[in-house]
């Protein structure tokens, strides 16, 4: 295939790509990632770049203005020599992980190796949307910081089945996607290291967790098995992993692990959010639900562990709205709306210096529940105009729209908004997520579960009356929720610390039932029941 240069200014960085490839994953692939808070979609304008002007005939156009420098990376596609400037905005920074795994149970013993005192490990926790990183000295057990971005391979599909097909189109698109991860992780890592003032030769250990479409990925297996029945693994066992200087140029010589996997669609992030809330050893009836792009779910039973998977797809996570984005700083992360004027007031994350940039997955599970709380929302999902007079407005299309946070002239940021097709995608997420957990009682003979440990993107700063107040958790579970934050995150932490609890991961994995939810034709029945909110 035909390649060209891509030649960063004003330093003269060359990059090599091919002919097509899309400008923000060919800075990806050589460790420079900007801003793609809309997942690829080319909504949120947060990854624009500046084009010299003898490239702006040597890239593709869609739509924009042709003499314009300016352009989306994640749009863009390269089909020629080019030049570009990025701006300091576009480029994504470090974001303190709100998810800590603090979730570290007393009786758990954090026995480590033969180990120096200043090596250093990685835990990671690998989502389709989000990556979560922890830097742990191995001698301690310390904490020594923490942080998340956006997984770039989102430049392919918000979800694992885009990815999947993508791979099955393309195998050249296993080498990317792979790429793209491995050099993510290690931005991370440099970003950590930097922050604790350590240097990378201490970095001995990496373990990381994920659903099995991103663990195959990682270890350049293809996935192309898990988007066909029986969508069966190529292998669910551990995995030791190696990347030489060309992939992971920061230290070569780290050892890589990845953890037991169960199914095709349950990894090994709910194995190990299993072991960080000691699933085995909990009362029967114990509920675990880890809620990501997929939602996955696991129940303590007298007789063991049922397990099953729901595909609640990227809205939890802030991904597929309009004016969707991760847990970062600047993101809505609450909001409260005027039961007179029908306005509303809502929190950030951390201290941004602009305006709101956009709204993350507890923000709109918020936002959800006060239109409903309103009446703006009617239970079926659609907006109720009459309710409070001009709260809801129409956009240029005609559509009807609420605003959040209006357009921000200063900064450049457009209107935080949600749209009729927003309320739909949480209707199918959550009326997944719900099919999925009244089948799962169902097939483990429970009549409800006796606590509900909600783990996840979210798990630390939901509100237990907005999940319930938009349906998406039982309403018979009231006062039995218990946020765990991210467990997944919490048990890479443990096993790096500990190589025992690997072999504590292989037995749950070899005591877990896993259904297939949508082979049960009692699936689609109770999941359009379940798109209505209460």
């Amino acid at each position: 295939m035909k390649q060209h240069t891509l030649t960063l200014l004003p330093g003269r960085r060359v990059i090599v790509c091919r002919d097509g490839d899309l400008i923000a994953p060919a800075l990806a692939s050589a460790g420079i990632f900007l801003r793609t808070d809309c997942g690829g979609k080319g909504v949120c304008g947060k990854c624009r770049v500046t084009l010299s002007e003898t490239s702006l005939n040597r890239v593709s156009h869609n739509g924009d203005d042709e003499k314009s420098p300016h352009r989306l990376a994640c749009r863009t596609r390269i089909h020629g020599d080019i030049s570009l400037t990025i701006p300091a905005a576009t480029l994504m920074t470090a974001t303190p992980v709100t998810k800590a795994p603090a979730l570290l149970p007393a009786h758990y013993t954090l026995a480590g190796e033969d180990i120096r005192e200043d090596d250093l490990g990685v835990a990671v926790d690998l989502g389709t949307t989000t990556i979560a990183l922890y830097l742990l000295s191995l001698s301690n057990k310390k904490l020594l910081g923490s942080l998340s971005a956006k997984n770039p391979q989102t430049t392919f599909g918000a979800d694992v089945m885009a990815r999947i097909d993508a791979v099955r189109r393309d195998e050249e698109a296993l080498s990317t996607q792979r790429t793209l991860v491995v050099r993510a992780i290690e931005w991370g890592c440099r970003e950590l290291l930097k922050q604790a003032g350590t240097s990378a030769d201490q970095l001995k250990s990496i373990v990381a967790v994920g659903n099995t479409t991103m663990i195959h990925i990682l270890a350049g297996v293809s996935p192309a098995p898990l988007g066909v029945a029986p969508y069966d693994p190529v292998f669910t066992d551990i995995r030791r992993l190696a990347f030489d200087a060309r992939v992971f140029t920061l230290a070569p010589a780290t050892r890589w692990t990845t953890l037991p996997l169960l199914s095709g669609f349950l990894g090994c992030d709910i194995i190990s959010a299993a072991l960080a809330v000691d699933l085995m050893n909990a009362p029967p009836g114990t509920l675990l639900v880890d809620i990501g792009t997929n939602g996955e779910i696991m129940l303590k039973n007298n007789d063991g562990i049922y397990a099953a998977s729901c595909a609640t797809g990227p809205a939890f996570e802030g991904g597929a709205l309009s004016c969707g984005m991760p847990a970062v700083e600047g993101a809505i992360d609450r909001v409260t709306i005027d039961r007179k004027t029908g306005r509303a007031s809502f929190t950030q994350i951390g201290r941004p210096r602009t305006g709101a940039t956009g709204i993350c997955g507890s923000g709109i599970i918020s936002a959800m529940a006060e239109l409903l709380r309103t009446g703006l929302v009617r239970p079926d999902g659609r907006f109720d105009t009459r309710r409070i007079k001009g709260a809801i407005h129409t956009d240029a299309t005609g559509n009807p729209v609420y605003t959040i946070a209006p357009e921000n002239k200063a900064s450049g940021f457009p209107a935080v908004t949600i749209t009729q097709k927003d309320i739909r995608a949480m209707q199918l997420a959550k009326g997944a997520l719900m099919a999925g957990i009244e089948l799962l009682l169902k097939h483990s003979g429970t009549d409800a579960p006796t606590e509900i440990l909600l783990a996840g993107a979210f798990g630390s700063v939901l509100i237990e009356d907005d999940a319930l107040v938009i349906g998406m958790l039982p309403a018979a579970c009231r006062g039995k929720i218990r946020f765990v934050g991210n467990a997944a995150g919490t048990g890479a932490v443990l096993a790096l610390c500990d190589r025992k609890k690997f072999t504590a991961m292989e037995t749950i994995a070899e005591r877990t039932r896993v259904f297939n939810l949508a082979d049960d034709p009692a699936f689609n029945e109770l999941f359009i029941n379940a798109l209505g909110f209460p």
